[in-house]
């Protein structure tokens, strides 16, 4: 939701100064009479399908209000007429993931990214979208791009993530072995290191994940279950 509270406001101040928004709207919104408001928008931009600002105030009421596909529609028709507009298509897969509409809204996020490809915030919502859908290699192939612009090591955990999700056993154990190496410290990593192993069939190396973590940390109900599930699986 952060991002969407940040293209709810970018996106409309982009359009505010195009043309004047109607009295009687405002007046509306500002007294919270947001069935009110919109329809008012709506009765204009009937007329005047280029009003890309009202379309946008239209998206916003929506999104206040909950109504997550009326909101799309707003948005889809203020793109109509900004095919080129960026921040239009990430605004709407925000919306569309709210929505619970995955597929579309990795559609809206990659146009997007296509339009700006060097935006690190569409970069990290394309890969979060592409992993809810289960596209794990775009969001590999995505999160490996904002590493390259944006040294940040919590992306490495990502990239792990993500090719411990796709299937990439060895690659996602490789990356653990050597995120923890660099931060011990990241109580976190232990779990998803231990259990890509696990996975994996590397039984022991599993339990000496485990082992550190007891070391280091101390024992809890994560570790617990997880060390039950590697003696299940290990049949010791």
């Amino acid at each position: 939701m952060r991002l969407l509270s940040i293209l709810f406001i970018t996106a409309t101040l982009m359009f505010a100064a195009a043309e004047n928004i109607p009295e009687e709207g405002l007046k509306a919104e500002m007294q919270g009479q947001w069935d009110s408001a919109a329809a008012i928008y709506e009765e204009i931009t009937a007329s005047d399908p280029e009003r890309t600002d009202l379309f946008l105030r239209l998206s916003d009421i929506y999104i206040k209000i909950k109504d997550y596909s009326r909101a799309s529609e707003s948005l889809q028709k203020a793109i109509d007429h900004n095919p080129d507009n960026a921040s239009l298509y990430a605004k709407q897969s925000q919306v569309l993931a709210v929505d619970k509409q995955p597929e579309a809204a990795l559609k809206a996020i990659k146009k997007a990214v296509a339009l700006e490809p060097d935006n690190i915030e569409y970069l990290r919502s394309q890969a979060s979208i592409a992993n809810w859908n289960g596209d794990y290699d775009l969001a590999v192939k995505t999160y490996e791009t904002i590493y390259a612009k944006n040294k940040d090591h919590q992306v490495l955990m990502q990239i792990a993530l993500s090719n411990s999700w796709s299937g990439h056993l060895d690659i996602a154990a490789k990356s653990f072995k050597a995120y923890l190496a660099d931060h011990p410290e990241e109580k976190h990593v232990y779990a998803n290191y231990a259990r890509t192993e696990i996975w994996r069939g590397n039984y022991p190396q599993a339990e000496k994940i485990l082992d550190a973590y007891v070391k280091k940390f101390g024992d809890n109900d994560e570790i617990r279950k997880i060390r039950a599930d590697l003696y299940a699986r290990a049949e010791w």
